[in-house]
């Protein structure tokens, strides 16, 4: 007498998950960028994340993994590379997280997993000028990596705008750029010489939007592939114009707890749910 086997009626992917999970998927996937992106400035964030993410908490062979699957574009072939990882996706996306077999959650930003709506065409003329302003250039970073559990910071420390004040004729705001790893950039400015982590963080909340609040997020930030305690200092160096000395004022200000950014700097700032 012969045996039958069944399944459930959706479970008719060809790429069949690990127990606990789903299959790694990508047709459901939909995002847009904040501003139109080209083909270039996506693939210089992608590069940029992949490069930073084994430094950080997860295994890098785990990374290395989910990499080479979220590359690939068989998803036979990438749900293969997950399965031989141990790695789990519970919802089959792995923006909402995915797990190794340690237990260590790892998060895909979704512009590593699929192209925006609003992606610009490199060659096209017409969008040149767009691009300059969607994604200014920067000076090279180590990245970011978005990657769970992260720990909640420290209280926030609040900063009186209204002690800001102006020394001379020279203005003691810096414009910086904070690249959030929800592929969105903003502008703040901060103080040159009494700007700390906490503050910048909350100057962050202040501008992100209501949907990033120190309610449901926590962020840390990242420079020169370094995460930023929340009591280190920040001092801004300026750009001397040609044939001016380089000002001394962030030499004589440097202590062991002091981050040192060049003007117009990108620091990268790790979003995550609470």
């Amino acid at each position: 007498m012969g045996c039958c086997v069944s399944r459930a009626a959706d479970d008719d992917s060809p790429h069949r998950a690990a127990a606990g999970g789903k299959p790694f998927k990508r047709d459901s996937l939909v995002w847009t960028a904040d501003t139109p992106i080209t083909r270039t400035q996506l693939e210089k964030q992608r590069e940029t994340f992949w490069e930073t993410a084994p430094t950080f908490e997860g295994r890098p062979e785990i990374w290395q993994a989910i990499q080479a699957a979220v590359d690939s574009s068989d998803l036979t072939m990438a749900q293969s590379i997950l399965d031989a990882a141990n790695v789990i996706i519970p919802t089959g996306n792995p923006s909402e997280g995915c797990y190794d077999e340690l237990g260590n959650r790892y998060v895909i930003p979704m512009y590593c997993l699929v192209d925006p709506t609003n992606l610009m065409d490199d060659n096209d003329p017409t969008t040149a000028s767009a691009a300059a302003i969607a994604c200014p250039p920067c000076p090279p970073t180590a990245g970011s990596a978005l990657v769970a559990p992260i720990d909640t910071p420290k209280a926030l420390v609040k900063e009186n705008t209204s002690n800001i004040s102006l020394a001379g004729s020279e203005v003691s705001l810096i414009p910086i750029t904070v690249r959030l790893s929800t592929a969105q950039d903003i502008k703040v400015d901060i103080s040159r010489h009494d700007e700390t982590v906490a503050s910048l963080r909350t100057r962050i909340f202040m501008q992100a939007g209501n949907n990033i609040t120190p309610q449901t997020h926590t962020i840390r930030l990242i420079y020169l592939g370094r995460v930023l305690p929340d009591d280190d200092r920040i001092i801004c160096e300026t750009i001397p114009p040609p044939g001016a000395a380089s000002p001394s004022s962030a030499e004589s200000h440097k202590t062991s707890k002091t981050v040192v950014i060049a003007q117009g700097a990108v620091i990268q700032a790790l979003v995550s749910k609470i």
